[in-house]
């Protein structure tokens, strides 16, 4: 999907280490999150699981500059982590990431009703990472409760939900 500058892939797992796009996960993860956050001692072990879809969004076809890790079971969705290095955040990489995830879960607005669809899409944010929240609620996830100590001891997390439902 060309987005002028960057172009976003949902990469078949096994080319993620072969065109080195694993290892740039990786690295962007850690400049990102502080390391109570971070998934990057456990990012090969989450994407080895059956239901862990990933899409990348990319410069020059090898440059990663962000992505989004994403599952589902039956029909719930889950956004597992979004993430865009500090120098392309608030270009719209995370919202057309965000996207790709909801479409292929079946959740975007234009999706609803569709046989297949999830019917709702969770996720836990910090609700200290203003711009994420932001582009959350964009997208129409409410918060449903705040998950005291969920990153570390004093660190909540705010967990929201998408209900994709047949409107």
């Amino acid at each position: 999907m060309e987005q002028g500058w960057y172009t976003v892939l949902i990469p078949e797992k096994k080319d993620l280490t072969a065109k080195g796009y694993l290892q740039q996960l990786i690295k962007i993860e850690k400049r990102v999150f502080p390391k109570h956050e971070s998934m990057a001692s456990v990012f090969e072990a989450e994407l080895r699981k059956r239901n862990t879809c990933v899409a990348v969004a990319v410069v020059n076809s090898t440059e990663v500059i962000g992505y989004i890790l994403w599952t589902r079971e039956r029909s719930e969705g889950k956004i597992v982590k979004l993430c865009v290095a500090p120098e392309y955040q608030k270009r719209g990489v995370g919202g057309r990431l965000l996207d790709t995830a909801l479409g292929c879960l079946g959740a975007l607005e234009s999706q609803r009703g569709v046989t297949g669809a999830c019917e709702r899409v969770m996720l836990q944010v910090d609700p200290k990472r203003e711009a994420a929240v932001k582009l959350y609620a964009s997208r129409g996830f409410c918060q449903l409760r705040m998950l005291a100590d969920y990153y570390c001891k004093g660190r909540d997390a705010m967990a929201a939900e998408l209900i994709v439902g047949t409107s």
